[in-house]
């Protein structure tokens, strides 16, 4: 009877241990890895509005249907450089210019001037700015050839050493004009135009760029009939770079009730007629009808990371004039705990 018992009681145990281990080891493989997110969420940095532009505000009014956006933009970082003169005087070497700048300090920071044989460069600012003309007399017309802008101002890029790898050059508008007695008049005739202008903006995978100066394209050249560079004015984002990190983005609709409640800043009037550096007095809108809405990064003077900014684009009319005026206005696109 003992002997029975004893190799049964064997068994239950042989059973019971085989049940624990597979029990345990069943368990080690249905326990979920722990949660490690794919990218790393960068520090948030609030987009700084310049308060001379957010004290007029219109009304807003959005009848726009529902719009879909990413709920998060990647980061990307641009460092001034600590010191502008040695990045302006290798433009300078690059243009031929040999000698000392006059160096001008002013609300933009400090700018790097020279002037020789009719050709003036100026580099500095913040973003630093490049700006080059060299103005040629020319009667002759642009005629049916097309100047290819694209390629005049790549080369005019590189011969300067104007490299920015993760900043895509996008065209915005191309304009022609025609000599007068009262100075250039803009045309859509090529056979009397003698110069044209071609403005781009920057993109980041798809997003624009903006300052607190929208009406000012990022990129612009301008060329006259015999194919000669008379002017070249550009932002430089020397550095500028994509992060492994990224930046929650608020919802569309979150977006929208921040501007309604006059969060936003208003960054200009008629942002298609330049210069338009600040919102002039004498236009005075009530509403404001969104037609046009998209994400985008904003740069900060002395701010390392780009703030995501929702942009919203409306037309309204100037009470004084009865006259269409488009605006433009951006709220950040930040969460409220950021």
């Amino acid at each position: 009877m003992n002997k029975k018992f004893l190799i049964i009681l064997g068994i239950l145990v042989i059973v019971g241990v085989g049940v624990f281990i597979f029990i345990a080891q069943s368990r080690r493989e249905v326990t979920p890895p722990p949660f490690s997110p794919q990218a790393p969420v960068a520090p948030p940095v609030r987009p700084s509005f310049p308060q001379s532009i957010t004290r007029s505000q219109p009304g807003y009014r959005v009848d726009l249907p529902k719009q879909q956006f990413p709920s998060s933009l990647q980061t990307v970082t641009y460092s001034q450089p600590p010191s502008v003169l040695p990045q302006a005087i290798l433009v300078a070497n690059a243009l031929g210019l040999r000698n000392q700048p006059a160096e001008i300090k002013g609300s933009r920071g400090t700018l790097y001037t020279w002037q020789q044989n009719g050709e003036t460069l100026t580099v500095g600012g913040e973003p630093l700015e490049v700006s080059y003309t060299f103005y040629r007399s020319s009667q002759t017309p642009i005629g049916t050839q097309t100047i290819n802008s694209d390629a005049v101002a790549e080369q005019f890029k590189n011969r300067i050493g104007l490299t920015m790898p993760v900043v895509l050059l996008v065209k915005k508008a191309t304009t022609l004009y025609e000599p007068t007695q009262a100075g250039a008049k803009e045309t859509t005739n090529t056979q009397v135009a003698t110069t044209q202008r071609t403005d781009y903006n920057y993109k980041i995978d798809g997003y624009p760029i903006y300052t607190r100066y929208p009406s000012i394209p990022a990129l612009s050249i301008q060329t006259n009939g015999d194919r000669a560079l008379e002017q070249f004015n550009a932002y430089w984002y020397a550095g500028i770079k994509k992060t492994e990190s990224i930046a929650p983005i608020i919802s569309y609709e979150e977006a929208t009730q921040r501007l309604l409640s006059g969060e936003g800043a208003l960054l200009a009037f008629n942002p298609k007629d330049p210069p338009l550096t600040d919102i002039p007095q004498k236009i005075s809108v009530q509403t404001s009808a969104i037609t046009r809405a998209e994400l985008a990064y904003y740069y900060t003077p002395g701010n390392t990371i780009l703030a995501p900014v929702f942009v919203f684009y409306g037309q309204g009319v100037d009470t004084k004039t009865n006259k269409a005026v488009d605006t433009l206005t951006i709220v950040s696109a930040l969460p409220s705990e950021h």
